[in-house]
């Protein structure tokens, strides 16, 4: 009876002090690892967040500026501008993504009118392209956060 008990207490001891805390290490460090992923996740997309309102920002704004370059006026930095956007959404996506490849339509649109350089251009064909842009980033920043850990990446 004595080995019985001595075995049970050996046991127990080998339970509480060791088995017990190595379950709750593991048990914590994997909480921690998926806490730190949705974190990491929701700081994406809010980075992403601010790209695309950039964007929308500047498309907002690219046919206004675009008029005045045609009248005369020095608009190049706002010109600009578009490319430069253009190469961060690269950073947050990739390029076959549709909010860049829509992104890169209203570019090529806007750049095809620009360099028509008409008193009175047409924007139609590139409203329609900024409105694909919008609904692609719309659909974009309601996509689920990834819960695997892994923060889609330009290509």
């Amino acid at each position: 009876m004595s080995s019985d008990a001595v075995i049970l207490g050996v046991a127990g001891l080998v339970v509480s002090g060791i088995a017990g805390p190595g379950v709750a290490s593991v048990l914590s460090r994997a909480a921690l690892t998926r806490q730190f992923r949705r974190e990491d996740a929701a700081e994406w997309k809010t980075g992403l967040r601010q790209v695309l309102d950039s964007s929308a920002s500047a498309l907002g704004s690219a046919a206004t500026n675009v008029r005045l370059a045609v009248a005369g006026a020095d608009q190049a930095a706002e010109l600009q501008e578009i490319f430069v956007i253009g190469q961060r959404l690269r950073l947050w996506l990739p390029s076959s993504h549709p909010v860049v490849t829509s992104y890169e339509a209203c570019r090529e649109s806007l750049l095809e009118i620009a360099k028509a350089a008409v008193p009175d251009p047409d924007f139609a064909g590139f409203e329609a392209e900024r409105e694909v842009f919008l609904t692609a980033a719309r659909t974009a920043l309601a996509a689920p956060l990834p819960t695997s850990g892994k923060v889609p990446v330009g290509s």
